[in-house]
């Protein structure tokens, strides 16, 4: 369907032609000129002095690993660069730039299909150019700036496409058999091959800028992915600019892991074809047909839903898109709205539908026609959670809609959302099965509102609603005011993805905040969770029997456990645990020619009398040297007032059953809230123990996340704070830090408040506050060991005032 170096393929124009015998060796780690004012095709291309031309010599050469191509800058170029070869990991080909002035110029003027075009070739790099291939009318003919193909090749590995400029690409808006439109546009990676194994894996696209181009801006295409080891994978698409594109900004097709973030994609969808073969349907940045994609740090605004395009949305994850994440984006004035979650299942365009689709920490402002939009029934356990949608007089956007009924039974969640109404659309909620709690809704309220457990109505209290501009620094506006109703009233979700859209970290501790902005509020209530036995010792057992002892040999064995809990002779032995109203259990455990089916659990309301529980034995998964691990959990809910379980062992092989942990749920009327130290520092009060040189600033909240009071230091001596109390669990704490030195924090932890061991740590990436400062948080990195009744932390940067603490939270027994 189209012209590839030496093949002319019927629906497509290629003006070279290259035979075999003419291709030249290049001996590898050489660099090559072209200079297209002063060059020479006779010259060896070796030296500037010796630079060639033009491509003819280019396009005849079959490069080796660590060749450079370098294009003068200044240069202008007219038709198609087609190298040949292949580098390696260590020395990929590079096609780049020399010399000063404007990029090297690329035009392809639309008669060649392709103006940069690499085929079945891996380990190249193409940076630093500038491209264009416009035709004076747009035709059935497929056009690309840059195409880096793999047809029938299996394996096209480590591409790299790099600050270049494509611009005023005229791509087609037509199938042609099984090839889609959606495949050509400004820069595209596009599995050609019939073969289900051939695919890309290494593709990184960066720092480019693409305008004017259609059909797509920038695109990763592999038809064939479903099968294992098939997607592609390792796809980065990063810090990219999409601008007036004539339909879809970025795409990604059949990969698996594909990260596409801090990209702008600007007025997309700006053209539709009234053709009957042609397909109008464009969204800004999406992905479909693939797993595990992230989506996130971008800008979509002002995509068009020109008549003929049903779509339009800022975001989209479409057909068979398994378990994709949509976070921390910015989406603004798109016309279709901020996302289209599409499934299909079902349909014959799709294999698996579309499942799992998480979407969280986004901020909309002034999207229209429907923020959310589902199609082709709803695309089972979809999360959409913590985002902030804002909506401004005048507008009639819905917030939730649907089109394409297919399977509308199954559930999704909307949860710890902000929907600032100021505009007069309402909601269309698909099927029955949906979960809303915990959102607030300010503004107008429309009859169609969900109702729904602990809605909020207040007003958010957003620094400055509506504020937002261009690009993702214009939105402090939304975050949230130090008295907003919504601090510590989200509900607890757990694989949250660590921060806010800000990059605050979220706490496992606190309460979570409603909307896309998570901060700390004083004493706000702390998380319900689970019970969690580690099994590092009998503390938290009720009763064990006389036969068990824990072992804490060969840890490697047990997927690095340290210690679990086993028996030291043949005969049954029993662990028993009381909780008010257990509702459903977990038991992770360990075998070693032993049958899992030998571990028995009962419940009892009383501790007397003991009930049979059915339990489901998960699949065994070797670990190492011939152990084995299962998880074993409750096969349904418990009944009602069972407070105690007990966990029975009885295969004959005493040490070859471990128990390695036990979780224990509850009811979330029932479920036992965390004992914890919660010191918001306004006061010394909840301190054990203070240097003299610790004191309590108040100054310029405004850089500290509104924080009135943080603990620092008088002086550039080490100062310390000390917390006491009974089997203290973990430690949570966040700092700010001006040129200061996050290592500097130590914590140690000790028994009796005079022997100290050093606590290991883990910290966040740091976030800018304002004027230089940034906040982090510490965690300590495991459970604090049985024993531990004292924290005690040390500041000890040169610089006294540069590291200030402005919460703690220790949990405890």
């Amino acid at each position: 369907m189209f012209c590839l170096s030496m093949i002319l393929i019927v629906g497509f124009s290629c003006s070279k032609e290259i035979i075999l015998s003419q291709y030249v060796d290049s001996p590898g780690n050489t660099t090559y000129y072209i200079d297209s004012e002063s060059g020479n095709n006779e010259s060896s291309g070796t030296s500037e002095s010796q630079s060639w031309k033009n491509f003819d010599k280019v396009n005849a050469t079959t490069f080796q690993p660590g060749d450079k191509i370098l294009l003068k800058r200044g240069g202008i170029w007219n038709g198609q660069l087609y190298p040949s070869g292949s580098g390696s990991q260590e020395a990929p080909i590079e096609i780049g730039a020399y010399g000063t002035g404007s990029a090297p110029l690329i035009n392809a003027n639309g008669v060649d299909s392709v103006a940069v075009h690499l085929k079945n070739q891996s380990h190249w790099i193409i940076r630093d150019l500038e491209i264009t291939n416009k035709a004076e009318i747009r035709s059935n003919t497929y056009r690309w700036g840059i195409l880096i193909e793999n047809r029938n090749r299996a394996l096209v590995s480590n591409i790299q496409i790099l600050n270049n400029v494509i611009h005023d690409v005229t791509g087609s808006f037509h199938f042609y058999g099984t090839k889609s439109p959606h495949m050509n546009g400004g820069i595209a990676a596009v599995v050609f091959g019939s073969g289900a194994t051939d695919k890309f894996d290494q593709i990184r696209i960066e720092g480019n800028l693409v305008y004017n181009a259609g059909r797509t801006g920038i695109v990763v295409w592999d038809q064939y992915w479903n099968g294992a080891g098939q997607a592609s994978t390792q796809v980065v698409i990063r810090q990219n600019t999409v601008r007036d594109i004539d339909s879809d900004g970025i795409l990604v097709y059949g990969c698996d892991g594909a990260i596409l973030e801090h990209n702008l994609a600007d007025k997309c969808g700006s053209y539709v074809e009234s053709a009957e073969n042609a397909f109008n349907g464009s969204c800004a940045i999406w992905a479909t047909r693939g797993a595990n994609c992230v989506v996130q740090f971008n800008e979509a605004a002002n995509t068009k839903k020109l008549p003929g395009n049903a779509d339009g949305q800022g975001f989209d994850v479409d057909i068979d898109g398994i378990n994709h994440i949509v976070q921390y984006n910015y989406s603004h004035d798109n016309e279709g709205g901020f996302i289209l979650i599409l499934s299909a299942a079902g349909d014959p365009s799709s294999l698996v539908g579309t499942s799992g689709a998480v979407v969280r920490y986004n901020i909309s402002q002034n999207d229209k026609s429907s923020l959310i939009s589902f199609a082709g029934g709803i695309a089972p356990n979809t999360q959409i959670y913590n985002n902030t949608f804002y909506i401004k007089n005048g507008l009639d956007t819905k917030i939730i809609d649907y089109s394409w009924e297919m399977d509308m039974t199954k559930p999704f969640s909307f949860q710890n959302n902000i929907v600032y109404n100021l505009g007069s659309g309402g909601y269309r909620i698909p099927g029955p099965n949906g979960t809303f709690s915990n959102n607030l809704y300010y503004g107008n309220h429309p009859t169609s509102e969900p109702l729904e457990a602990n809605k909020l109505t207040a007003d958010p209290q957003f620094v400055n609603p509506g504020s937002g501009g261009n690009g993702r620094t214009t939105l402090d506006g939304y975050k949230l005011g130090e008295n907003s109703p919504a601090l510590g009233m989200g509900i607890y979700l757990p694989n949250h993805g660590g921060q806010d859209f800000y990059g605050n970290t979220i706490s496992e501790l606190a309460k979570p905040t409603i909307g896309a902005f998570f901060v700390y509020k004083g004493d706000a209530e702390l998380i319900k969770q689970d019970f969690v036995d580690h099994l590092n010792d009998a503390s938290k057992l009720y009763s064990v029997s006389a036969n068990t002892t824990f072992d804490n040999s060969n840890p490697q064995l047990f997927e690095g456990d340290p210690v679990r809990l086993t028996r030291t002779d043949g005969t049954k032995a029993t662990l028993v645990y009381k909780k008010d109203q257990i509702k459903a259990y977990e038991i992770k455990a360990y075998l070693f020619d032993a049958d899992v089916t030998k571990i028995k659990v009962y419940g009892s309301s009383n501790g007397t009398s003991w009930t049979p529980i059915s339990s489901n034995y998960g699949t065994l998964v070797e670990t190492s040297n011939g152990w084995k691990t299962s998880l074993i959990s409750s096969a349904a809910n418990l009944p009602v007032n069972i407070n105690y379980i007990k966990i029975e062992l009885e295969d004959p092989n005493s040490w070859g059953t471990q128990i390695g942990k036990v979780t224990l749920k509850f009811d979330d009327d029932n479920q036992p809230s965390i004992q914890a130290i919660n010191d918001d520092l306004n006061d010394a009060s909840k301190l054990f123990d203070l240097s003299s040189n610790m004191t309590l600033d108040n100054s310029n909240p405004q850089f500290f996340d509104q924080d009135n009071s943080r603990a620092a230091r008088s002086d550039n001596s080490k100062g310390t704070l000390v917390y006491k109390g009974v089997q203290l669990q973990s430690l949570e704490m966040k700092v700010y830090l001006f040129d200061a030195d996050i290592t500097k924090i130590k914590v140690y932890r000790s028994t009796n408040g005079s022997s100290w061991t050093a606590v290991q740590t883990s910290f966040s990436d740091p976030v800018a506050t304002g004027a230089g400062w940034t906040s982090s948080t510490i965690t300590s990195a495991a459970d604090l060991p049985n024993g531990t009744n004292y924290l005690k932390i040390e500041l000890e940067d040169p610089v006294g005032w540069g590291t200030q603490i402005g919460k703690i939270i220790i949990t405890h027994e």
